[in-house]
């Protein structure tokens, strides 16, 4: 199997995650049979084909739960899952949440998210990256952890200008 057509079976998987897609469909894409297709797949991702196409969904899925009030079932729906249950038990498994306290709790962070080119964008408040950055810092000197503290504060106000430059550039 070529780069390119493996290449094109991604691409298709891709754009129609959304829809039902069976190893057949992809088999057919690459005209080859579904046991060689099966065994590329897991050799080129390290992951199953049904594994790749489910965590396409729920990243999609995760994004939409943060950013929009649509409900779950509808987005369900919309990220190509069969029916809520399915939706739900696969959510469990992999996030172990539902995915109602999963939007709840990201809600409650300001957590947004969004995906430009599938590479995922997460911006939150600043003092709560600097509480997680606090909790990372060994037991010292209180004075040596402000000190520290600022530092890294400054370096995280530079990333985030640097982030914000980047998100408008991307809007634009």
């Amino acid at each position: 199997m070529t780069v390119a057509t493996f290449d094109k079976m991604i691409a298709y998987i891709d754009e129609n995650y959304q829809q039902k897609i069976e190893l057949e469909d992809i088999a057919k894409i690459g005209g080859y049979n579904v046991n060689y297709t099966s065994q590329f797949f897991k050799r080129q991702l390290g992951v199953s084909f049904l594994e790749y196409l489910l965590r396409l969904r729920l990243r999609e899925a995760t994004v939409r739960l943060v950013n929009s009030e649509d409900g779950v079932a509808h987005i369900a729906s919309s990220c190509g899952f069969a029916d809520i249950k399915a939706f739900n038990v696969a959510f469990k498994k992999h996030f172990h949440t539902t995915p109602s306290e999963y939007r709840k709790q990201a809600k409650e962070m300001g957590r947004k998210t969004k995906l430009h080119d599938w590479k995922e964008i997460i911006s939150t408040k600043e003092e709560d990256i600097i509480d997680i950055l606090q909790t990372c810092l060994p037991y010292q000197d209180e004075s040596i952890n402000k000190d520290r503290l600022e530092e890294a504060n400054q370096k995280l106000k530079a990333v985030r200008e640097q982030l914000e430059l980047v998100i408008r550039n991307l809007q634009s």
